[in-house]
């Protein structure tokens, strides 16, 4: 259970490259309604006791707001990230510092040569673990994340075939031990299929709530913050046990990201 998240206040957030298809150099950032929505969505996770800790915002760095993309921290190790494009390589750094300076976790690192981009490929709950490669993440990668963290009994691996649906992030989550949500159509279909084999409660998503980021959602306990959802995935959210709360992510989406970008889980 979420309980507490690494996030990055966005002082400096900006679109000024392009590393993604939601990316686009002229449809600027209203910073303004950015920096309220992050509030809201800080805010709705303090009031469900969530632990909220921060990392400065290098000016430099338009997106380190998604600090979900910095590694895993799991089990007092943080596996550090190997960022694919050279805008973000940078990240890493600050990554590695802060969790120097601010925890007592054991820092690993993968070989350069290895593209591995945190939680945004890397999921898991429980003794689970699912990690996608197509777009950010290396399939060489997955061997040696396997070797640092032996706790997951089984690792899921599954191929991203949408480039709009460049992080597993974006079209995958676990709302909790035994329900996940994913979006078919951003996955072989072969492989996707495996989904069906590791949970009880499986929600396949519409191309519309795919599009919406429903997917990059956080979910505590049984409340979901999320940027929108139609009334269908919602009626199948509360058949499950769950309640949404909508915390619109427009300006965030301008750069390819949500809820679930903006937070680094630190249990």
């Amino acid at each position: 259970m979420t309980t507490n998240l690494l996030m990055c206040k966005p002082d400096f957030f900006k679109v000024s490259y392009e590393i993604n298809p939601w990316m686009h150099v002229y449809n600027k950032v209203n910073e303004k309604v950015a920096l309220e929505q992050w509030e809201t969505v800080v805010q709705n996770l303090e009031n469900l006791n969530v632990k909220i800790d921060l990392i400065e915002q290098d000016k430099n760095l338009p997106d380190e707001v998604f600090t979900a993309n910095f590694g895993v921290a799991f089990n007092k190790k943080f596996l550090a990230s190997n960022f694919k494009y050279e805008e973000r390589q940078p990240e890493k750094t600050e990554a590695i510092e802060w969790f120097q300076k601010n925890t007592d976790y054991d820092v690993v690192e993968l070989p350069e040569k290895f593209e591995f981009e945190g939680k945004g490929d890397m999921l898991y709950s429980k003794n689970t673990a699912v990690i996608a490669n197509g777009y950010r993440t290396s399939d060489e990668a997955i061997n040696h994340i396997k070797n640092i963290f032996p706790e997951f009994k089984k690792y899921v691996r599954v191929k991203l075939i949408n480039p709009n649906f460049y992080h597993l992030d974006t079209c995958f989550s676990f709302l909790n031990e035994k329900t996940i949500m994913f979006y078919p159509e951003a996955f072989e279909k072969e492989q996707a299929q495996q989904f069906y084999e590791i949970t009880e409660n499986v929600i396949e998503i519409s191309k519309e709530d795919a599009e919406y980021f429903a997917c990059n959602n956080v979910t505590v306990k049984n409340k979901i913050l999320l940027n929108k959802a139609s009334q269908d995935l919602q009626d199948k959210l509360n058949s499950y046990g769950f309640e949404p709360i909508f915390c619109p992510t427009s300006e965030f989406m301008k750069a390819g990201g949500s809820i679930r970008c903006m937070v680094l889980d630190l249990d």
